[in-house]
């Protein structure tokens, strides 16, 4: 599982609903995420690689906002061992 999902082709979210509910339902935090990464994948090919990129560069931006929160960072990390079927 990711931080990040892509509902139709060329377009990537924030895959919120796996998120702490602390940080998921934090919708200024959630756009705060995606003008702050979006730039930086605009026109590439969305690949796995891609992706779990995205992802890593999501856990480290929530980890970098909250720096009070030791073990945040393997919380989410956490989240890459869920797969869906």
């Amino acid at each position: 599982m990711r931080f990040v999902s892509v509902p139709e082709p060329g377009v990537v979210e924030l895959n919120y609903t796996w998120l702490p509910t602390w940080i998921g339902m934090n919708n200024a935090l959630k756009e705060q995420i995606e003008k702050r990464l979006g730039p930086d994948f605009v026109g590439r090919a969305l690949t796995e690689e891609v992706l779990d990129e995205l992802h890593q560069r999501v856990v480290a931006l929530l980890v970098e906002m909250h720096p009070g929160l030791p073990g945040l960072r393997d919380y989410l990390d956490g989240i890459k061992y869920i797969t869906e079927q």
